[in-house]
């Protein structure tokens, strides 16, 4: 889907994500299913993508204020089987589906290390 624009088209959106450690995060959605596509290691910044889903991940760094974390929502074919995914045994952070609500949708929310949300949800056909 391209957003029409009076000066230009908005073809892709992000969120970025703050990490403390960027070999730690990495490693993180590497087990989620995401797939490194650039990486600056002098900027300390990298972009990961699953299903089309981008996210880059940069290191809060230096004293003062830290970035508060990001929150980002994934529509998806299957929440629960998601939810069973981000939740196999040596996956970091926590994962919880919710139960299915009235008007046949099915969520959840997985907190990585960093305290970074993904909620993501479907709609249920069970």
């Amino acid at each position: 889907m391209v957003i029409a624009s009076r000066s230009a088209p908005v073809t892709q959106t992000t969120v970025i994500f703050p990490v403390r450690n960027l070999s730690a995060a990495l490693a993180h959605y590497r087990a989620l299913g995401f797939v490194l596509t650039w990486l600056d290691e002098d900027a300390a910044v990298a972009v990961v993508e699953h299903s089309g889903v981008v996210l880059h991940l940069v290191t809060r760094s230096g004293p003062g204020p830290t970035a508060p974390p990001a929150v980002a929502h994934l529509f998806v074919g299957d929440a629960r089987a998601l939810a069973v995914e981000w939740s196999r045994p040596g996956i970091d952070g926590t994962t919880v589906l919710s139960a299915p609500v009235e008007d046949g949708w099915q969520a959840g929310i997985h907190g990585d290390p960093d305290n970074n949300l993904i909620h993501f949800s479907s709609e249920d056909d069970a």
